[in-house]
């Protein structure tokens, strides 16, 4: 706590601000409005009060935002612009017989544009020591809110799936497993054998309570993550990666076995989001018009029409629109990108998935104090497949582009490196320890404290 007090004041209010948001995201559904519908939320005021504030000093601050950084930004910000346009240009969408108000369809990308500046603004403001902070307390208030809001979410859904008010079963792994990422980055740099193996078994715990979300996405990822582990430092620490895999399939079963619920991981079929993809192709693919522009956002899964309450929920999610009867929401990127933003948007963001695994690959090439996270992260947008993300879901959002943005940032500096007591950590038998700015990976350098 000593680091969080000797940052400048601005940065020590925004990492204890950004600590204390996410820990009330994971308690305090941001859905929710004033009124009746919701249609300003609790996320959308906050997030612009956010950008305000911190706007003046990100500005000053944007170059320390790395080009790649830039580039993936400017990919998901235009799939955003993009998507308000068509909002406010297509025709209006129904639901059944009912003619839904376009400011339902305007809203979601205004919120997914409103979150992705307050995220980008926080991480501009802080120096990279100050990211940091904030990304590693951020992810204790993570796992500490799932686990308390764990009992509440299991009474009212009627089902052990780990959940909070930050997201269901089915998305909630992506922040949980982000969480896990930067302790496991942590415990590489850790001075001391306690303090490595301390913070390695809270990122264990976050791939325990991953496996607890019972999501088949969640499996995926994991999967992804453990390959690429293998592959790029299974020969150097064949014992501490063996044992991180193995730990891993012990949780696993473990859970299967005491957990009824979990059973459904054995069945990787879902018809009702199959259909509702079958649904979105058979409407862009009526016309070329269609096909290259879309259908117009919001029209096909006009999900935020009843997540603000303006629709009953419906059963089972189904609804009936002029597409036919399908889920309200896509469950997938690429299906909404696709079907309601046309074939151009769907190329750009085929594009920053790339860049975002580029990233991880150099991140992991020149041994990056965020390989780990770098690495997570890339393995989350395999998730975009199965449910969608940074268009939807925006409390979780939120934590995924605070991290996207100190992970993206920190491309290219020589001071994000894992320095000597890191590299002999990674090289048992050099040394256990020695003078110098172990802890954060960078030079002696007036900055990195």
């Amino acid at each position: 706590m000593h680091k969080v007090w000797a940052l400048p004041t601005l940065e020590k209010i925004v990492v204890v601000g950004v600590v204390v948001a996410l820990f009330a995201m994971q308690l305090i559904d941001t859905r929710h409005g004033l009124w009746t519908p919701w249609i300003i939320s609790i996320q959308l005021v906050g997030c612009a009060i956010v950008t305000v504030c911190l706007a003046p000093a990100a500005w000053r601050r944007r170059h320390s935002m790395s080009r790649i950084g830039w580039i993936f930004i400017v990919e998901i910000a235009t799939i955003m612009v993009w998507a308000l346009v068509s909002s406010m240009v297509s025709p209006k969408a129904r639901v059944w017989r009912t003619t839904v108000p376009r400011i339902h369809q305007v809203m979601p990308p205004v919120t997914a544009l409103v979150t992705l500046m307050a995220a980008l603004a926080t991480v501009l403001v802080l120096s990279r020591p100050a990211r940091r902070l904030m990304a590693l307390g951020g992810s204790a208030a993570v796992l500490l809110g799932a686990l308390v809001d764990w009992p509440v979410q299991a009474s009212i859904h009627h089902s052990p799936r780990l959940a909070s008010a930050m997201g269901g079963s089915a998305v909630l792994h992506v922040a949980i497993m982000l969480a896990a990422g930067v302790f496991f980055d942590a415990s590489r740099v850790a001075r001391t054998r306690q303090r490595r193996l301390a913070l390695a078994t809270v990122g264990c715990l976050g791939v325990g309570l991953t496996i607890a979300t019972g999501s088949r996405a969640a499996l995926i990822v994991l999967f992804i993550f453990g390959a690429w582990t293998l592959a790029a430092w299974g020969r150097q620490h064949p014992r501490i990666v063996g044992g991180l895999a193995a730990a891993g399939a012990v949780m696993l079963a473990v859970l299967f076995i005491c957990v009824p619920d979990l059973h459904r991981l054995t069945t990787w079929t879902s018809p009702a989001r199959l259909h509702a993809a079958a649904v979105g192709w058979n409407a862009v693919s009526s016309s070329w018009t269609y096909l290259l522009v879309g259908v117009g956002s919001g029209r096909v899964f006009p999900w935020y029409s009843i997540e603000d309450k303006f629709i009953a929920a419906p059963g089972a999610g189904i609804i009936g629109t002029p597409f036919g009867v399908a889920l309200n929401s896509a469950h997938s990127n690429f299906v909404v990108v696709l079907t309601e933003l046309g074939v151009l948007m769907f190329l750009v963001l085929c594009a920053a998935v790339v860049v975002v695994w580029a990233n991880a690959w150099h991140d992991v090439h020149r041994r990056s104090a965020w390989a780990v996270t770098s690495m997570v992260l890339a393995a989350t947008t395999a998730a975009w497949v199965f449910d969608t993300y940074l268009l939807k879901n925006f409390a979780l959002s939120t934590w995924w582009w605070l991290i996207a943005g100190c992970v993206l940032a920190s491309h290219g500096c020589d001071g994000e490196r894992i320095g000597p007591v890191a590299a002999s950590l990674e090289n048992p038998g050099t040394g256990e320890s020695r003078s110098g700015n172990a802890t954060s990976g960078e030079p002696d350098t007036k900055d990195a404290e």
